[in-house]
């Protein structure tokens, strides 16, 4: 009986927590008029004040960083607001060759530098502390090396600060190939949901992991804070959670007009590899234990909860089969049985909401339903959430043997694909 007491106080506490992740999810959709706050509500200007100094980290991203030089290339902003510092370590011959090759082909060659580097560190926040050193605007943005940007995006942000006064924008950042690998499509809502929602939630309340682009930070804050930490796994959400200890001023929108366009990886193996990543870079910050000292505890909770979301996914991925198994192999009385359903009943709830978002993706960015993808929200969510746990015990294997090297994620450029081109209108 004492097993079965063990079982039932899982499922309890698993349908709890499941059902906590579900409601920050869909934070936006959950009362009348917040989807609609999500969206931008600012008025562009004609005559833009806010200038801007975009980062381009590029490390092995020759396949893809001309499309991105590119799309750079239209953005529809004064020519004398903005510049981009396009970063390189000097190892990186193929990506400096083709970051040149680009720039010899284009108009404007002369609002982009090409920073290359030298040093032991070859990761994303020891490129972003080289090019901020040379940064000239008042607001310093990050765009990754596969990104395709949108034309409107600074006027956006531009109206953003100036009728808000936020010292850190962060904006909407959507994974494309919705009908590729399953897992990509599950990859794609999560997106969905975290930029256009969940961060929302957490800008409301102050504490801000951000996103790893798409994300402005005043100068004068980011200078103050003397850059990120080149150390770091997760840059974006250990300097938010810094500025977040500094009371800074958070501002989230997600507007598909301007959402920057990214792929989601098509191979399970760069799946895995990068959400270990993810969670070792979550587990350094909550070891490192200084969102502690956040001010409220309500901005704990959340920072604690999202932070340890690794070993949740972790033992989730273990348990749940056994859970599962169990239901038909422990006898229990009625009443238990019925309480070890709640679990099943929430994976139901939550498996609805992804076939939802999923409608509602398609019709956002202007895209045909598939069969495929339905299949793909219906079959996957389980598999899903086990290669979540399987990153998870990766990451937590990593840590304890001290392995802190950057795993790189390949970038093929399969948002630019057939489904990318297809959205290119929104």
């Amino acid at each position: 009986m004492i097993w079965a007491l063990i079982l039932v106080a899982f499922w309890v506490l698993l349908a709890i927590h499941s059902l906590v992740s579900l409601r920050l999810l869909l934070h936006a959709w959950d009362a009348p008029g917040r989807a609609a706050d999500a969206r931008v509500w600012a008025v562009a200007s004609e005559t833009p004040t806010t200038s801007f100094s975009l980062i381009v980290p590029a490390r092995d991203e020759a396949k893809v960083i001309a499309g991105t030089l590119a799309s750079l290339a239209e953005l529809d902003y004064p020519r004398s607001r903005w510049d981009v510092v396009v970063v390189c370590h000097r190892s990186d011959r193929e990506t400096i060759e083709a970051v040149k090759r680009s720039m010899a082909r284009s108009d404007w060659e002369a609002d982009v530098e090409l920073l290359i580097y030298d040093g032991p560190h070859q990761s994303k926040p020891a490129a972003l502390n080289q090019a901020l050193a040379v940064c000239r605007g008042d607001y310093v943005g990050i765009v990754d090396a596969e990104d395709d940007v949108r034309p409107g995006l600074l006027r956006m942000v531009d109206a953003l600060v100036a009728q808000t006064g936020a010292t850190v924008v962060q904006g909407g950042v959507q994974l494309m190939n919705i009908h590729g690998p399953w897992f990509a499509t599950l990859n794609c809502l999560e997106y969905y949901a975290w930029f256009g929602s969940r961060l929302h939630h957490d800008a409301s309340l102050g504490a801000m992991p951000l996103g790893g682009n798409t994300v402005f930070f005043s100068r004068r804050v980011l200078e103050e804070v003397g850059g990120w930490d080149p150390t770091a796994l997760t840059e974006d959400a250990d300097i938010g959670i810094e500025l977040s200890l500094r009371g800074e001023h958070f501002r989230v929108f997600y507007e598909p007009s301007v959402t920057t366009r990214e792929e989601a990886p098509v191979t399970i193996g760069g799946f895995v590899r990068q959400r270990t990543r993810w969670h070792q870079g979550f587990l350094q910050i909550l070891f490192a234990g200084r969102w502690r000292k956040l001010r409220r505890r309500e901005q704990r909770m959340l920072v604690g909860y999202t932070l340890t979301y690794p070993f949740v996914a972790a033992v989730t991925a273990t348990l749940w089969p056994i859970a599962v198994a169990a239901l038909f192999v422990v006898r229990l009385p009625p009443m238990l049985v019925l309480v070890s359903l709640i679990p099943l009943l929430v994976l139901f709830l939550h498996g609805a909401s992804q076939l939802v978002l999923y409608r509602e993706f398609v019709e956002t960015y202007r895209l045909a339903p598939r069969a495929k993808g339905y299949l793909n929200v219906v079959l996957g969510v389980i598999p899903y959430s086990l290669l979540l746990g399987l990153s998870s015990y990766r990451a937590m294997f990593r840590m304890l043997t001290g392995r802190l090297a950057w795993e790189k994620t390949v970038h093929l450029g399969a948002h630019r694909e057939g489904v990318g081109h297809e959205a290119a209108a929104v």
